[in-house]
């Protein structure tokens, strides 16, 4: 309805406002209301196109940070960060906020560490500008959680548990290493063109993406990756390969194969 009927929105933002405002304060607040990530999500279609529109009540820009920082799930802190980057009137004080929360003594597995690398996500994405000065704590982040398996299969566990599963019930580690990609990669996404993020930063990410594709979702020699992270963490290789050479102002460093490119073009579709 946003995008479709903007004029049907706008007579109810307000009244949307006023509802993810009373779901940021409440204490119940958590992993199974799916009702407040598509209203963030709807607000953030809405404010990328009609940013003037969106109301700036405090109180609303408050639970915008508040879903940044701790909503559940970690979509609603992507959601409400564009919000935030999208329409508010201050939003370079509010990225370098967020970005001063989610940087400042990182430690995986403390309380919202999913949340925060949502939210570090989306800030690459929308606000560049602001995370360049943190770009080696950011980059730093990331490949933490990337290059290392806390929670190693067996070669047991890995014939056991090969079922695909929503992605509701995976694991805060497979949870964690997907939104680790997505910082590697929008940061690129955002920097295409202006020379920032790019060269060896481009390369490492690019060959990262092709050994996913490449190992089928493995990145360590011992192989003890969980089959369910490895299986999530494969496609995201094969649809981020796809989008960063899309992009026209960054040369792919490395040629995929043709059953690799097959694979991409398949996943596209």
């Amino acid at each position: 309805m946003s995008s479709s009927n903007p004029a049907v929105f706008k007579a109810n933002v307000k009244a949307l406002s006023d509802l993810l405002q009373e779901q940021s304060l409440s204490k119940n607040y958590g992993a199974a209301d799916s009702g407040a990530v598509d209203t963030l999500k709807a607000c953030a279609g809405f404010a990328k196109f009609y940013p003037k529109d969106m109301p700036q009540e405090r109180k609303l820009l408050d639970a915008l940070v508040n879903f940044s920082l701790t909503g559940k799930p970690p979509a609603a802190a992507k959601h409400a960060v564009s919000i935030l980057m999208y329409s508010a009137n201050r939003k370079v004080m509010y990225a370098s906020d967020l970005l001063r929360a989610c940087v400042k003594n990182f430690k995986y597995g403390e309380e919202h560490f999913l949340t925060k690398l949502a939210c570090l996500s989306q800030l690459v994405l929308l606000a560049p500008d602001q995370c360049e000065d943190e770009s080696k704590a950011i980059t730093a982040i990331a490949k933490g959680v990337l290059f290392k398996v806390r929670n190693p299969a067996t070669e047991e566990d890995q014939e056991s548990s090969k079922e695909w599963i929503d992605d509701e019930l995976l694991d805060d580690e497979c949870k964690a290493k997907l939104l680790a990609l997505r910082i590697l990669v929008n940061r690129l996404r955002a920097n295409a063109g202006t020379g920032t993020g790019t060269g060896t930063t481009l390369e490492s990410v690019m060959t990262l993406l092709i050994k996913l594709v490449n190992n089928e979702g493995e990145l360590f020699p011992e192989k003890n990756t969980p089959f369910v992270t490895r299986a999530f963490s494969r496609p995201v290789g094969i649809s981020a390969n796809h989008e960063l050479q899309t992009i026209s102002s960054i040369p792919p460093p490395i040629t995929c194969s043709s059953v690799i490119t097959e694979a991409i073009l398949q996943q596209t579709l």
